[in-house]
């Protein structure tokens, strides 16, 4: 049986969710797994944690470095990687029971298939609150290499897998909750250059390379929505690197090919992304602060440099907005504002 190599950038995690994630992984039995650490630039008490897991186990390895952010840090743990499999886990996250050795059994009995998907739950407070990622199928499906461009817009825009009509639901385009061939990897790695999404990039480039995909209907991974993660943090840096994001999905649309498709593609992951960056604004209880901030990020030169060419805010729905109550037509008419204020005026004779 092959050894999977589990990868985890820590950056200043409790140790109450530290502790969790460490006993996922140390309840995966018969399986043969090295778990390595990489500490990006963590306080002391997380870096102490880390150190003492290494007593604890030693299949479990720990890197130090300065704070260079999650790419950098997955890219020190894809140099160190030993294993014939790869697995990322965040460390605010856990793997469900035996999810490695159903990862590996399928990998060994398919030869030909270069990742598994599996399912993701997600949780708040610690509570199973609903399904992120799931598809209803009663065993597990084969992707051939031809369906691989379905596999991606499945991934980034829902809709790509409709001549499987037993696949239901989103697959997630994030690292976590699936399993590597680890030699697909060499010609991939993480850009240096995204200070967000550069997982759903890396995961794009590897299916680029990969063979065949299989998808299980079992739950992998626990994902743990924390408002102080690094995910959900939105500061004026993220804003204006979030630019590099939005070309990186201009370039990954354009080598799929058809150029028609993939613009089509393309301005519809753009527009979702967008959403994505002003999620964390959208949280914002007081209505009047919210469209500020909102006002604000719009008028970013990084998003108004990709998002002018597209219609993208008037088809956001009403339950997206519903924390704030700001429903579709105001929304629209404040972006057309923030990403037209030339032709605003001119039609209002300033």
């Amino acid at each position: 049986m092959g050894k999977v190599s589990l990868i985890t950038p820590v950056f200043n995690v409790s140790e109450n969710l530290l502790d969790r994630c460490a006993k996922s992984v140390l309840g995966q039995y018969d399986v043969d797994w090295e778990w390595l650490l990489i500490d990006d630039g963590s306080e002391s008490d997380c870096a102490e944690y880390l150190d003492a897991l290494t007593k604890h186990d030693c299949r479990i390895r720990v890197f130090h470095q300065k704070n260079r952010g999650p790419a950098q840090a997955r890219n020190q743990g894809l140099l160190h990687a030993s294993g014939t499999y790869v697995v990322f886990l965040d460390s605010d996250d856990a793997l469900t029971e035996g999810c490695l050795a159903q990862g590996i059994r399928v990998m060994e009995t398919h030869p030909q298939v270069d990742i598994v998907i599996g399912q993701a739950q997600y949780l708040r407070d610690g509570v199973r609150r609903m399904s992120h990622s799931v598809c209803v199928l009663q065993e597990p499906l084969t992707l051939p290499e031809s369906e691989k461009d379905g596999l991606l817009r499945e991934m980034w825009i829902g809709c790509g897998l409709e001549k499987y009509p037993n696949v239901t639901g989103r697959l997630s385009a994030e690292l976590w909750g699936k399993m590597y061939r680890r030699d697909k990897m060499q010609d991939v790695a993480f850009s240096r250059e995204l200070y967000n999404g550069e997982d759903q990039i890396f995961l794009f480039d590897f299916l680029r390379y990969a063979r065949e995909a299989v998808i299980v209907p079992e739950i992998w991974y626990l994902y743990t929505y924390r408002d102080d993660s690094v995910q959900h943090m939105v500061s004026a840096h993220r804003v204006e690197k979030y630019g590099a994001y939005l070309r990186e999905i201009r370039r990954c649309c354009e080598s799929m090919g058809n150029s028609h498709d993939a613009s089509r593609l393309c301005d519809v992951k753009i527009a979702t992304s967008v959403m994505d960056c002003l999620k964390p604004y959208m949280a914002e209880q007081n209505f009047f602060k919210a469209c500020k901030q909102t006002y604000k990020v719009l008028r970013a030169p990084a998003l108004r440099e990709q998002c002018k060419q597209l219609c993208v805010f008037s088809g956001w729905s009403v339950k997206q907005m519903s924390k704030i109550l700001i429903c579709r037509y105001a929304l629209t008419l404040m972006a057309t504002a923030a990403l037209y204020p030339k032709e605003k005026k001119r039609e209002n004779g300033g």
